[in-house]
């Protein structure tokens, strides 16, 4: 009798720590961010599921190349499955963009931007890009910028 109120005591026990425990699915828009929970990496990105997690708060914080961080606070529940939706706002930069002669159409990533050297460019996703000038009377310039988020890329060319 001693050993079976021992063997079900163990029992109760593992069952509650068992049901301490809780899944999270974490999906992004665009997927592919590194997952951070409690200010360490877990080595997984989203879209993904998050097993065998302690009910209680947690610190959740996603990042992506190019993107504002995003994090939040979340309290999970024992037993349960939470389930979060990031969605990224992409950081920007600037360009100003002069060219000799000016008035140059300007195309960037093979898109047609309705603009003409000399221009500003307020608010382009960080990253690389295609920049294609194009004139009447002169060949096609085609080069490649990168935008730094918060920052402004100065580009001066020279058509021929």
């Amino acid at each position: 009798m001693k050993r079976l109120v021992s063997i079900l005591s163990v029992v109760a026990i593992l069952g509650l720590v068992v049901c301490q425990q809780t899944s999270l699915q974490i999906n992004s828009i665009p997927a592919g961010a590194e997952i951070w929970l409690n200010e360490e990496s877990t080595g997984a990105k989203t879209d993904t599921m998050l097993a065998k997690l302690d009910a209680g708060e947690h610190m959740l914080k996603l990042v992506m190349e190019n993107y504002h961080d995003w994090d939040t606070t979340i309290t999970l529940e024992s037993g349960k499955t939470d389930t979060v939706m990031a969605e990224f706002k992409i950081k920007t930069g600037m360009l100003q963009l002069n060219s000799t002669p000016k008035g140059a159409e300007v195309w960037i990533n093979e898109e047609n931007t309705g603009k003409k050297t000399n221009v500003l460019f307020e608010a382009l996703p960080a990253g690389t890009h295609k920049l294609t000038l194009k004139m009447k009377g002169y060949k096609d310039m085609d080069t490649t910028f990168t935008i730094i988020a918060d920052s402004t890329v100065t580009l001066k060319l020279k058509l021929k």
